[in-house]
């Protein structure tokens, strides 16, 4: 049996070309990620004539995944003639495809998809100590 490993963990986010801009390709180095979302919600549809309380689930609640990276140099993104700061993700709000890939335990020479979504960028952070690697965690919103 297989596992999924958590090293050599990387995530590809691909912008969609606008009118405006260009694509861009911003890889980042995974550390670990986090997905939640899809929780319903109860709604109440119990009446006066009912013995117990009724309940139906409601809609799904939108599905986030957060990513916790190594600052890189690959992570300002990538484009022929120039590049785009992570800020350019923020700024003009470009959706794009998310693909967060790992390697399986029989294989590291390989990769695994582990999920491949629509996704917008929705907050970003980065700190670091003096003698540290810039760490920073990255948000998306999944889009359906």
């Amino acid at each position: 049996m297989a596992f999924i490993l958590g090293n050599k963990m990387t995530a590809v986010f691909t912008t969609a070309a606008t009118a405006t801009n260009a694509s861009f390709v911003y890889t980042f180095l995974v550390t670990g990620f986090s997905f939640k979302g899809g929780d319903r919600a109860q709604i109440d549809v119990t009446t006066a004539d009912d013995t117990r309380r009724k309940m139906l689930p409601g809609l799904a609640a939108v599905e986030e995944f957060t990513l916790q990276i190594k600052y890189d140099d690959t992570a300002t993104g990538t484009l022929v003639g120039g590049s785009s700061s992570l800020d350019t993700l923020l700024q003009d709000c470009p959706a794009g495809a998310l693909v967060i890939n790992a390697a399986p335990s029989d294989d590291c020479g390989t990769v695994a998809v582990l999920y491949s979504v629509n996704a917008d960028v929705m907050s970003f952070n980065f700190s670091t100590e003096l003698d540290g690697i810039v760490e920073g965690d990255i948000s998306f919103m999944v889009r359906h």
